[in-house]
């Protein structure tokens, strides 16, 4: 018996039959694993949370950590009632970051959640100074609040003030500001600054005309003073009145 010969168009057809299998096979294959990236990258993904825990700042006056997996959110809660906590995205420096990109500060009694981006994170403070630390790989959205302060709300009154003068002497919280123009006569401005002096970082300027007034609420922890509230007396003379409340 003569063995039978597969005709060339037969064989043709078998060929891109076969050349068709092996085509989709690829496809499904591509098609996972991209559905498998794209899942990856929508889902939240397993570690999300980085790091969550209570730090201490070591005698160095900082603390750091880095990780293989870069971060997009830092949750910070400032335990110490008398000083600032920098957070920078970057490891140690030769001093502690006053500005610039991924660096962030958080008054002291506070807490904050600040979309940093790295793969390293340090925190300055003074040596001994607890801090809340979550770290999550997604970004969260922006968030702040404060405690109620380590002392009760001062106030402090002043009439026909034409001089500069401190308003309070130490880091707090601006919580009213009552101004009113007092001669009746000629306009006034004043500027506060966060300090001991006009040097400090202005905070806000009031312009009033002659004799009129203005009053300023504050939501407590909207104006987190560092140094201090001090009074410039630009032109003019007023009569202030202002609640303040220190850390």
């Amino acid at each position: 018996m003569s063995e039978h010969k597969e005709p060339s168009w037969e064989r043709k057809r078998r060929e891109r039959a076969e050349a068709g299998v092996r085509v989709m096979n690829l496809l499904q294959q591509i098609e996972g694993h991209l559905g498998g990236i794209l899942s990856a990258t929508l889902a939240v993904p397993r570690g999300d949370l980085l790091m969550q825990g209570v730090v201490a700042i070591g005698p160095e006056g900082f603390w750091t950590r880095s990780w293989p997996e870069a971060f997009a959110a830092v949750e910070v809660l400032a335990w110490s009632t008398t000083g600032t906590i920098t957070v920078a995205a970057a490891g140690p420096a030769g001093g502690v970051p006053s500005q610039g990109a991924n660096v962030a500060r958080v008054p002291a009694n506070a807490y904050r959640v600040l979309n940093l981006r790295g793969s390293a994170l340090t925190l300055y403070g003074a040596p001994g100074d607890l801090v809340d630390v979550t770290v999550y790989v997604r970004p969260r959205p922006p968030a702040a609040s404060i405690g109620e302060g380590s002392s009760a709300p001062q106030v402090v009154s002043l009439e026909a003030q034409a001089a500069d003068v401190a308003l309070l002497g130490t880091a707090g919280w601006v919580r009213r500001v009552s101004v009113a123009e007092s001669t009746g006569t000629a306009g006034a401005t004043v500027k506060l600054h966060d300090g001991s002096s006009t040097a400090g970082v202005v905070v806000d300027v009031i312009t009033l005309t002659a004799g009129e007034s203005t009053r300023d609420h504050y939501a407590l922890g909207e104006y987190p003073l560092l140094a201090g509230l001090y009074l410039e007396i630009v032109s003019g003379s007023v009569d202030i009145v202002a609640v303040v409340q220190e850390f």
